[in-house]
């Protein structure tokens, strides 16, 4: 019975199936090694949605009220060219002489969705320090309008359409990068406990969150979540 399994494997499923990806690999796994914090840049919303300008952001939690910034910061080459990763930052109304150090999350979206403002804010009310990310080359306003901006990677193409492309140049290479990137970056705040930083991921961001715990090892939580609650309020 066996042997008749093995047989039946070998003819339904190509030899290709089964190989292994050395070069691919040890690209994948070089991504956990994104442990500098990237640069951030000011926000240019003068065209409507936000692009980024190459003036140095900086980022610092006021002592009387949360804050919410929109920002870019670096991630790795697509196609040759570098590539931005837009950001809503949410910061929590803090005191450097009273307060202790913040904890921390990135937030990854779901499919067609971009970075989120009001999800940044929900956690920054919470008491963190929240980065919502966008892993599709898009943009936006406050208001809501996206748009794909001007230093933008790779969008997703169905699941995995992308796949015969080079790996650095995928979807999910990219998006895992950001994601790992945006961890360096809330780890290197002064004001944020650097042993408190987690990601949390909804429907494809929670895809993207179960594949970057199994890079970068220096989250202290993770949520990987799909939708599935009050389904019946869902347009979809």
């Amino acid at each position: 019975m066996k042997n008749y399994l093995r047989g039946f494997i070998a003819v339904c499923l190509p030899i290709s199936a089964f190989a292994d990806y050395p070069s691919d690999r040890v690209e994948i796994t070089a991504l956990g090694n994104l442990t500098t914090a990237p640069v951030i840049y000011e926000a240019d919303d003068s065209s409507g949605t936000n692009q980024s300008s190459e003036i140095i952001a900086t980022l610092a939690p006021s002592e009387t009220e949360q804050t919410l910034k929109a920002v870019f910061f670096d991630s790795v080459d697509y196609q040759g060219n570098p590539t931005r990763v837009y950001a809503w930052v949410g910061l929590p109304q803090w005191n450097q002489a009273t307060d202790p150090l913040l904890p921390a999350v990135v937030l990854v979206h779901g499919g067609g969705g971009t970075a989120q403002a009001t999800w940044a804010n929900l956690w920054a009310e919470r008491g963190y320090v929240a980065i919502s990310i966008d892993t599709e080359g898009r943009s936006s306003t406050a208001a809501g309008a996206k748009a794909i901006h001007s230093m933008n990677g790779p969008r997703r193409t169905g699941v995995f359409n992308e796949s015969d492309v080079v790996i650095g140049d995928q979807f999910m290479f990219h998006a895992t990068a950001g994601s790992i990137l945006a961890n360096s970056l809330m780890r290197s705040l002064p004001f944020v406990d650097d042993s408190k930083v987690g990601i949390h991921g909804i429907s494809w961001g929670g895809l993207i969150t179960s594949t970057v715990i199994g890079i970068d090892t220096r989250f202290a939580f993770a949520i990987p979540s799909y939708g599935c609650g009050h389904m019946w309020d869902g347009i979809g």
